[in-house]
């Protein structure tokens, strides 16, 4: 699970495999993905091999645009609460 972001990037991809172990889901909201350093992401590109996006992951961050590959299979409930700007959602075939 990803937890957090501490860059300076708007455009950030997050990986399947983070030093040889798999990242099956990006985290919650109570992790610190919308920490002042995510606040400065506008885009977002899911890696082929994440399955989960856990509740609240993207909540209340400043997203204007997403990728979000076939492997994911679940998004769990308020994922993307308070995404005012998020405008571009790129959604697997068959969702």
């Amino acid at each position: 699970t990803i937890y957090g972001y501490t860059g300076e990037d708007e455009t950030v991809v997050i990986p399947a495999q983070i030093e040889g172990y798999a990242v099956s889901q990006v985290g919650t909201s109570n992790s610190g993905l919308y920490s002042n350093s995510f606040r400065k992401v506008r885009n977002v590109i899911i890696s082929e091999g994440i399955q989960i996006i856990s509740d609240g992951a993207f909540s209340h961050t400043n997203l204007t645009s997403i990728i979000i590959p076939n492997s994911v299979n679940t998004v769990c409930k308020q994922a993307f609460w308070g995404c005012d700007k998020l405008e571009i959602v790129t959604l697997p075939a068959g969702i």
